[in-house]
């Protein structure tokens, strides 16, 4: 079996601020897309909110806000939650990624256990 080497390039593109259009934010991934395969990159990782951002994007610290988008947030989830001020929705994200992280982890040693056996 010949093996094939895959360069993988990590993007970070930063906020996207309210007021930033959809074409300005996709501009900007696509110049880190360029940037990255002028580096001999085959494949370009992006956040994974990179293009879901765009509703919601920015978090919400205001319950009154919260109750007039909810109905939105309810269609594309069954359960809403506010997790307090800013800098909470960071802590929330990390908690996810070691959660993510560690299941993964798991995948790779069954994948190898099943190989060897």
């Amino acid at each position: 079996m010949s093996k094939r080497v895959l360069t993988v390039g990590a993007a970070q593109m930063g906020p996207v601020a309210r007021d930033e259009s959809k074409a300005s934010a996709v501009a900007r991934m696509v110049a880190l897309m360029r940037q990255a395969a002028g580096r001999g990159c085959d494949l370009v990782v992006f956040p994974e909110l990179a293009l879901t951002t765009f509703f919601p994007r920015w978090f919400i610290e205001d319950q009154g806000e919260l109750d007039r988008v909810r109905p939105i947030l309810e269609a594309m989830g069954a359960r809403i939650t506010h997790c307090g001020p800013s800098g909470s929705g960071q802590t929330v994200k990390l908690c996810n990624q070691i959660a993510v992280c560690i299941n993964n982890f798991a995948m790779a040693e069954a994948l190898v256990f099943c190989q060897a056996s």
